[in-house]
């Protein structure tokens, strides 16, 4: 049974080229979202929330259109909080929907369970039953995502995280449209807020910690360290969130120390018409000379390769000391051939003490967040 119809136009406005996001915060309703009160449910826009009351069995969806290229990576997200009813009713994301017969979801409950189902058609399938997880906080708010990321192998996965935790990747779903939004699945109470959908444009102006958070864990199951994955976080140098003001951004390991689990990630500026690895060993030898106490060591021999979609990346790395340290330090750059900001291309940072059991840590971590980056 279905009790609401999806509003039929595109809420959000998006520039071409820069990247593109539909943002809503719930603070009033211009947006014009489904408002109703009568027996059956009651939904409205009501001190910052998208307020859906059920009051009985069915599916009620709430949903706007995105403008996004289903071809790319792009996600979205959605604040949930339960505030009473029956604690196995389904609530979540309603997730690249045509109409009411034909829309796909990632759901949680208030017992604790979270599961993903499409409607194909009228008719419900299970991607996968529903799964018991700590991650959710029963009967309170949760903050549910579905990111589209690229493996190592540059095949598209859907990460499902619910408050930043990886809690399963599935193989892509090819949506069934662009309309994204709420859905309750029977008689329960829950509050939406702080609606999102996200992907970037032709070229990269910055780099939102989603982006960077989740892009480490999109192949979590392959790697040895997937327990690690759910402490990391990303935040620039002089703030929480990344912002048009700043290019410079900085993730790291829950204990903020800036040495063995700081990774940098910094515009890189092109050097005329040189080739980009030559402009990259300048840059990087010009980098090394800036430090007057710097003592350099030894040069590791230069790497360029093909990461994920990037033709171009070329890895630098040096041992060096100063009058300052006691032992040495190593330094490794990652030079990415692709636009950012105003710039040719970025560089990844990470600085660390010569024989850090990080390393290999940290240079997975990198490989991974370049192998999901696509623009075009």
């Amino acid at each position: 049974m279905k009790k609401i119809l999806l509003p039929l136009f595109l809420f959000a406005t998006f520039s071409a080229h820069a990247q593109l996001s539909a943002y809503e915060p719930f603070d009033d309703n211009k947006n014009e979202w489904i408002t109703r009160d009568d027996d059956t449910a009651t939904f409205q826009v009501l001190g910052g929330k998208l307020d859906m009351n059920i009051k009985t069995v069915g599916d009620f969806i709430n949903a706007k259109g995105a403008k996004i290229n289903q071809e790319k990576l792009f996600r979205s997200e959605l604040q949930t909080e339960f505030k009473s009813g029956e604690e196995n009713v389904p609530y979540g994301i309603c997730w690249g929907a045509s109409d009411l017969q034909n829309l796909h979801l990632f759901y949680i409950t208030a017992s604790g369970k979270f599961g993903f189902k499409t409607m194909e058609k009228g008719k419900w399938k299970d991607i996968f039953l529903p799964i018991s997880s700590p991650a959710i906080n029963q009967k309170g708010a949760n903050w549910l995502r579905v990111n589209v990321v690229l493996d190592f192998e540059g095949k598209k996965k859907m990460v499902l995280c619910i408050n930043e935790q990886v809690v399963k990747t599935i193989d892509f779903i090819f949506p069934f449209g662009n309309y994204f939004g709420a859905y309750v699945g029977g008689k329960t109470h829950i509050l939406f807020d702080d609606f999102i959908v996200y992907q970037r444009g032709e070229w990269q102006e910055e780099f939102e910690p989603a982006d960077l958070s989740l892009s480490l864990a999109c192949t979590s199951t392959q790697l040895s360290y997937t327990n690690l994955l759910y402490k990391w976080s990303c935040c620039v140098e002089k703030g929480c969130r990344v912002d048009v003001d700043s290019s410079v951004t900085r993730f790291w390991y829950e204990d903020n120390r800036c040495a063995d689990y700081s990774i940098l990630v910094v515009p890189f500026p092109s050097l005329g018409n040189v080739t980009f690895s030559k402009a990259a060993d300048q840059d990087f030898r010009d980098y090394m000379a800036e430090g007057d106490s710097i003592i350099e060591l030894r040069r590791e021999p230069d790497i360029t390769r093909k990461i994920g979609t990037e033709m171009t990346v070329c890895q630098l790395g040096e041992v060096y000391t100063s009058h300052d340290l006691t032992g040495n330090l190593y330094i490794r750059r990652y030079y990415v051939d692709h636009p950012y900001g105003n710039e040719k291309g970025f560089v990844f940072q990470f600085i660390c003490s010569e024989n850090s059991v990080y390393i290999p840590l940290l240079d997975q971590l990198v490989q991974q967040v370049i192998s999901t980056i696509q623009f075009r």
